[in-house]
């Protein structure tokens, strides 16, 4: 299995609802892409990121989480 990098513009992500902007993250990680964001989340939306990161997590199904480098 190859890996799969998907870039995000700050302009696509900037015209997104902050909550569809997190689902979009998610879903992509879920799909085994490794994701990088041209510019990164505020403060409250990275907490936001982490909580629903970790109730997907508590789901299962191999979901393994997420790391935010900066």
């Amino acid at each position: 299995m190859g890996v799969e990098i998907e870039f995000l513009s700050s302009k696509s992500l900037d015209k997104l609802a902050p909550e569809r902007k997190l689902a979009v993250i998610i879903e992509a990680v879920k799909h085994n892409k490794i994701i990088v964001l041209e510019e990164g989340l505020t403060r409250e939306e990275e907490r936001e990121l982490f909580s629903r990161v970790m109730h997907e997590i508590g789901k299962g199904g191999g979901f393994t989480g997420i790391e935010i480098v900066g």
